[in-house]
């Protein structure tokens, strides 16, 4: 657990505000930025892995744990439509990548901070407001503008999954992401699942 003092400690010493103002004021206004800026200015320059919370594991996420312990290149998860709150031109302008990856979702992101040109994302982040307004998801096409032309690879898909539906009782794929009209399945069918597991289990 890093206690709220020390992270501010951290931003200050990587991202200090009179150099980063966009950064560090849209890191207040939007928190979903702090899943880049907070977990990334902690120290370390390797791989560090972010777990959205509306999630569940239902099987050994085995297709993690090997990413985990290679740590190469990039992880995320496969969105079940393109969401990334920016037009396409303008991600591809400010990048400069030929390409931008089809459908990548931040609920699971593994990268390595080195990796991360904090004055290119600053430049990213004050243009894309400028340009294109806010978005609740900039930071996954900020992620995704980082990955663009770097090594990276995606969870499968079907075990995996992005804006699940709970179909039966039994629930075959290893991780569900409850995004958005799935939040029902989640609270309703995914949690009192796992409840019921470890109540058999005890």
């Amino acid at each position: 657990i890093v206690r709220s003092a020390q992270v501010h400690k951290y931003l200050d010493e990587t991202i200090p505000a009179e150099e980063f103002p966009v950064l560090r004021q849209r890191r207040i206004d939007y928190p979903h930025l702090r899943k880049l800026t907070d977990i990334h200015c902690l120290p370390g320059a390797g791989p560090k892995l972010v777990l959205d919370s509306d999630m569940l594991f239902f099987q050994k996420p085995v297709q993690l744990l090997n990413w985990m312990q290679s740590q190469r290149g990039m992880l995320f998860m496969r969105d079940a439509t393109e969401s990334y709150g920016y037009s396409k031109p303008l991600m591809l302008a400010l990048s400069g990548a030929a390409s931008i990856p089809d459908r990548l979702n931040v609920g699971v992101a593994g990268m390595s901070s080195n990796q991360i040109n904090w004055r290119e994302l600053e430049h990213w982040t004050a243009t894309m407001l400028k340009k294109e307004g806010s978005s609740y998801l900039q930071e996954q096409a900020l992620t995704a503008m980082i990955a663009a032309g770097r090594e990276y690879k995606f969870l499968d898909e079907d075990l995996y999954k992005v804006l699940p539906i709970i179909r039966g009782q039994h629930i075959p794929e290893t991780l569900h992401h409850y995004v958005a009209e799935a939040k029902y399945d989640y609270f309703v069918k995914g949690w009192p699942s796992i409840l019921s597991t470890i109540r058999s289990s005890c």
